[in-house]
């Protein structure tokens, strides 16, 4: 998988509305925010990727892989919101009980 198609893909707008969707839909806080900060880590996710990849392959010239549920579902998409969230959250309460654990 290569960094130059996650590249693209956290800069393609319609990847961009579709996980601020998602993260809105699982209730994360200013969801458009969360998604902007994070979109290359969210493109990054090994399913989003490699459909994207495949996409490249299977359909060349199409102009809008990324709005396209048929090649990157949303499922694909919610599921990569949610395991960055989850991420996140324990990466929180590992720097917090880091620091419970200093006072």
């Amino acid at each position: 998988m290569s960094l130059s198609a996650a590249a693209e893909i956290a800069e393609d707008q319609d990847f961009i509305a579709r996980a601020t969707m998602a993260a809105a839909r699982l209730r994360i806080p200013y969801a458009e925010s969360f998604v902007r900060e994070h979109a290359r880590r969210l493109a990054l996710d090994e399913g989003v990727l490699q459909a994207y990849e495949s996409s490249l392959i299977s359909f060349p010239y199409h102009s809008r892989r990324c709005h396209d549920p048929a090649l990157i579902t949303d499922e694909m998409i919610m599921g990569a919101v949610r395991a960055l969230k989850s991420d996140l959250d324990q990466e929180q309460d590992a720097v917090t009980g880091l620091d419970a654990a200093h006072v």
